[in-house]
């Protein structure tokens, strides 16, 4: 039979390391604009900081809402953003059959995107290798000459959404539930196959995106935004746009600015809404 979904509970079987994991996302949902207002909660861009196009970088650094941050603080988080998706993108590849991850690499590889980064800091090369951290208490671990994350991630919280389909270039979207207190609602919907995924914190899915799914309210009070969160995670997602967006920013036809208002822009133009939850 074809392969519908994959639910894999206790993902990160480092306490520590999802502790830092979760410390890290808070704080880039916080500093953020949340890319689709219209939808209950709130989920950001994550990637590439602002870099020369010989360096070929995108900008998604625009979306920090306060102009005052420490530039060095600002380069420490997204280091940090960097290595929090190249841990999730790893255990991906440790733990998930081909028949899930081939085609969604395949692509990667033919599209000849750069990866998640922090603008060169990283020490990638040309075949998407470089350092990554990983935070485990008071102990960091670094990683040498590993593949580092996809270019085009999210990072969300209390985020939900309606039954919708999305296109994407690759069969299978991904996504990690890092931290979860809240008790009711939050859950994840297969709606053509009648399954109910409960969500649970350290928890990853994967899914075709082409089917139709949902993400229903979670029962939370009044918040402005800000940590903590009743769920929160990341994930990996990529528009039919996103090749042909690097490329045209790869010869000068888009700013920066420009490229990730045009990212945003394909990831809704490739949503088909169903009916609520």
């Amino acid at each position: 039979g074809d392969l519908i979904t994959i639910v894999l509970r206790n993902f990160c079987k480092d306490d520590g390391a999802l502790a830092w994991v979760n410390e890290i996302i808070a704080t880039d949902v916080r500093i953020k604009r949340s890319v689709r207002k219209e939808n209950p909660g709130k989920i950001v861009l994550t990637g590439f900081s602002a870099g020369s196009r010989s360096a070929a970088a995108w900008d998604w650094a625009r979306n920090i809402i306060a102009r005052k941050n420490d530039i060095h603080f600002l380069h420490s988080h997204s280091m940090a953003v960097s290595s929090v998706f190249a841990l999730f993108y790893q255990q991906m590849r440790a733990v998930l059959p081909d028949e899930a991850l081939s085609d969604y690499e395949d692509w990667l590889d033919a599209a000849g995107f750069p990866r998640m980064d922090a603008r060169g800091a990283m020490a990638s090369d040309g075949d998407g290798c470089g350092e990554y951290y990983v935070q485990t208490g008071a102990k960091t671990v670094v990683f040498h000459h590993e593949k580092l994350a996809p270019p085009a991630g999210v990072a969300a919280a209390n985020y939900s959404r309606a039954i919708h389909r999305e296109n994407m270039p690759h069969k299978f979207a991904y996504a990690w539930t890092t931290a979860r207190s809240a008790t009711c609602g939050g859950n994840f919907y297969l709606a053509k196959y009648g399954i109910k995924i409960e969500q649970a914190a350290n928890s990853f899915q994967a899914w075709r995106p082409t089917e139709d799914h949902g993400t229903s309210l979670i029962d939370y009070g009044p918040q402005p935004g800000t940590p903590p969160f009743a769920q929160q995670g990341i994930s990996f997602v990529s528009s039919m746009r996103l090749e042909s967006t690097w490329r045209k920013y790869q010869s000068n036809q888009l700013s920066a600015e420009e490229a990730a208002a045009e990212f945003v822009k394909g990831l809704e133009e490739g949503i088909d809404e169903e009916r609520t939850l």
